[in-house]
Order: C-alpha cells, then structure tokens, then sequence
C-alpha cells in the first residue's frame, strides 16, 4: 500500500476508524487514503471547506447513473443499487445538512456531510 503519498494529515497519520478496521475493510480503506493522500478521519475541521461552488453539479439522473446502472468493482456487475438513492432524498429531505468539501487535486473533490 502506496501510504507514502499521504500528505495533509501528515506522513502515515491514520484515524482511530481506520485502525478500528480489520481485514479487507482496512486494506480497502487504505488503499482509499492512499488514493487521496490523507485520512478524512484525521483531519480537523479547519481543514474542510463549506463553499458549495466548489461541488461539481449532480443531478438526480447523475445519481441513479452511477448508483443503479455503473458496475460494481467488486464484481464487474451492475449494481442496482436502488436502496442507495435513498441518500439522495434524505439529501432533498433535509436530513443531511454541514457538507464539508476538501479539495483533492484539481480534478477531485472530496465531500462529506453530517446527517441528522
């Protein structure tokens, strides 16, 4: 696992989730990390950023697209994920409120969001 590329956290600065983790769901989650170059876990709020000009416009189609038709990299299979567009009206709902977005790179942006 490439952990090397971590930066904003800090050099293999991991979150107390990621090392709650076992087996395949840690090795995944590190291979994400590593992907991104920091934990989102261990990151202070500081870090984060609340301008939603910086979320690229998605739209319900988008959402079904990717959740329900896409293939799953797991098994190469379209997912079928109805029950997934369920966070898309808890989003319309009102139920999920402080998006926090980090940029990435220049092409990527990671978004997170607290949900009541």
């Amino acid at each position: 696992m490439a952990l090397s590329k971590l930066t904003t956290a800090g050099p293999s600065v991991l979150s107390s989730y990621c090392q709650s983790l076992n087996g395949v769901a840690k090795a995944r989650y590190e291979d994400k990390v590593a992907t991104i170059g920091f934990d989102p876990y261990a990151l202070r709020k500081s870090a984060y950023q609340t301008d939603l000009a910086l979320v690229p416009m998605v739209e319900y189609p988008d959402i079904v697209n990717y959740l329900v038709l896409s293939a799953s990299w797991a098994t190469n299979e379209q997912m079928k994920a109805y029950k997934s567009t369920e966070a898309y009206n808890f989003f319309v709902s009102g139920w999920v409120d402080t998006l926090h977005m980090k940029l990435v790179d220049p092409d990527r942006i990671l978004v997170t969001a607290r949900v009541s």
